[in-house]
């Protein structure tokens, strides 16, 4: 793991590493105490030997960094007739889950005191010729602004989105998602971990509050953690670019803002001890906020095609024109409660 780098400003940090461009924004000032929401892995000091065949992207989790496609890599089962029928084939330049800057080693352009620029060049066979990412700490309020610009070379249509992780509290409940009033939701088309759902696979287009248990009636995804070893999707649409999340053993909120036309989705990866393999062991705990222009995690192969999110009017892909660039950014704050 290679040495972090830190851009502070008088009410906040971000620490920094090279290893997927992650970064932690961290020691958010209000009054006198200092809030850290985001996850760090638990295995991160686990022996190297164990580490080895554990891909980068899962090796070094913590904080929030930009996928560029977002998306996994892994083939995926079956799925609902509809969906499977909108299936492509997938690129051959979609080898790593959530994109090849997400597993390598960026490298530092630019620093200041509260600014890091990072930059990593793509394979020369991806339609993305390199990415550049900025993580800025605010000077007038505890934010940071993260932002990620592509360089495409070839046209295409690409999954993208942020993936930002917190840490939830131990004690079921105590943690609260707040959206707009105006959104709706879906559930992945099959579970995400087999007898691991707490919500049924493939809902679409509910009120956030009214989807199904897989137990039966409704089960609201919104107060957490839950009691059951889970590990569940939910894609979210009508979000107007916003999402916070309450933290009431700690008195904080951290909220989410960013352009809905660019990621016009918000997909929420509730992982709540449900994971066994290794390195997961069944003690990761973390809510994935992700604002996405992406259809869930199935990748490139769903990206630009007649899925059930497409025929809803969803946009499930950015498309890039090469030689123009092309920017998203999110901005994370963090209040007392």
């Amino acid at each position: 793991m290679s040495e972090s780098i830190i851009a502070s400003s008088a009410l906040c940090e971000a620490e920094i590493y090279l290893e997927g461009g992650m970064a932690v924004p961290r020691n958010f000032i209000l009054g006198n105490k200092k809030v850290s929401p985001f996850v760090v892995a638990p295995w991160l000091n686990d022996p190297a030997e164990q580490l080895s065949n554990v891909s980068n992207i899962i090796r070094y989790l913590r904080g929030e960094w930009p996928c560029f496609p977002f998306g996994s890599a892994d083939a995926q089962g079956e799925l609902p007739p509809d969906w499977e029928a909108s299936r492509r084939p997938d690129p051959n330049w979609h080898r790593d889950s959530h994109g090849y800057g997400a597993n390598s080693n960026w490298s530092l352009k630019e620093r200041s005191v509260d600014k890091v620029v990072l930059s990593i060049n793509y394979p020369e066979d991806h339609p993305v010729k390199c990415l550049e990412r900025t993580i800025t700490c605010c000077q007038n309020s505890p934010s940071v602004y993260s932002e990620v610009r592509c360089y495409p070379r070839l046209d295409a249509t690409i999954p993208m989105g942020f993936h930002p992780v917190m840490r939830l509290p131990s004690i079921p409940g105590r943690a609260k998602i707040v959206l707009s009033k105006n959104s709706r939701a879906w559930t992945f088309p099959v579970e995400v971990e087999p007898g691991k759902a707490a919500l049924a696979a493939d809902q679409r287009d509910r009120p956030l509050i009214e989807l199904q248990g897989t137990g039966g009636g409704r089960f609201d995804p919104t107060c957490l953690p839950w009691e059951l070893e889970t590990e569940d999707l939910i894609l979210v649409t009508g979000t107007e670019g916003q999402v916070r999340l309450e933290n009431y053993d700690e008195g904080y909120a951290v909220t989410l803002n960013w352009d809905e036309a660019a990621l016009p989705s918000l997909m929420l990866w509730i992982s709540n001890r449900g994971r066994a393999s290794y390195p997961w062991n069944a003690r990761f705990r973390g809510l994935g906020m992700e604002p996405v222009c992406a259809p869930f995690d199935l990748g490139p192969a769903f990206s630009d095609t007649s899925t059930p999110l497409a025929l809803k009017g969803i946009p499930t892909g950015i498309r890039l024109k090469a030689g123009y660039p092309w920017t998203a950014g999110l901005y994370i704050s963090v209040t007392s409660l």
